[in-house]
């Protein structure tokens, strides 16, 4: 992406041709973790806005889906499976009920016997990228599998029934997944990462709270913005600001 003196210059690949389109105004609607990799020359534009995205902090997720037989656990959506206050990258934080929504939670009946959890297990830093390897997956997807079957062997034994059968394990990697916010995020670092360079806006999850809400929030604002320069537009071109 390149600011322009007037509008945004987009450059993207399209198979193997390279495609560039310009437009008088633009919105960086994804996570500002990319930005500096994306945005030419962004250190110069706004030295201030890559000094609060390099001071961002993530977390960052292998995520299993257990294919089981059956549905050994159908009590809630989620649930929520650690006991300490660190959020260490040493253990799985919570299970989905990966066909709660099949079932409509537990309105229609389950008929059949394929079920599905997915855990979440955080990755340290290291992992990102070229520390992930094909035997680092397979072993925390193992050290998972045991925990999971702690877990649920010890609500199914109370209830009688058989225990855990694993059938397969399908595994992916979400990085980026939650940004975890810091003290003074919403004070200091929000305005900073909120304002525009000149015709380029800024909309994500990152401007303020880490929700969806937020990143759909500041779209909106980005767009009004936008359709309030365009239709009217102050002395210095600038027009209102509506945040």
């Amino acid at each position: 992406m390149v600011v322009l003196p007037q509008g945004v210059r987009i450059c993207f690949q399209s198979g193997s041709e390279i495609l560039r389109a310009e437009a008088r105004h633009a919105v960086y609607a994804i996570p500002m973790g990319y930005a500096p990799s994306l945005i030419e020359q962004l250190d110069s534009l706004d030295p201030e806005k890559l000094k609060a995205i390099q001071q961002l902090s993530y977390r960052h997720y292998q995520v299993m889906n257990f294919h089981l037989q059956g549905h050994p656990w159908h009590d809630s959506y989620g649930l929520w499976i650690r006991d300490d206050a660190t959020y260490s990258t040493h253990g799985v934080t919570d299970l989905i009920e990966g066909r709660w929504f099949d079932f409509e939670g537990n309105k229609k009946p389950r008929l059949d016997d394929r079920g599905v959890l997915t855990l979440y297990n955080p990755l340290p830093e290291e992992y990102l990228s070229v520390g992930l390897t094909e035997k680092v997956v397979i072993e925390r997807a193992e050290t998972a599998a045991i925990q999971l079957e702690e877990l649920v062997n010890q609500l199914l034994q109370k209830r009688n029934e058989p225990p855990l059968k694993i059938l397969a394990i399908e595994i992916n990697r979400w990085p980026y997944s939650i940004h975890v916010v810091k003290p003074g995020h919403l004070t200091q670092a929000s305005p900073v990462l909120s304002r525009r360079i000149r015709d380029l806006y800024f909309a994500s999850n990152n401007l303020g709270t880490p929700a969806v809400e937020e990143a759909l929030y500041r779209g909106s604002v980005a767009a009004k913005n936008i359709l309030a320069r365009e239709d009217s537009k102050s002395e210095d071109g600038k027009g209102p600001n509506l945040d």
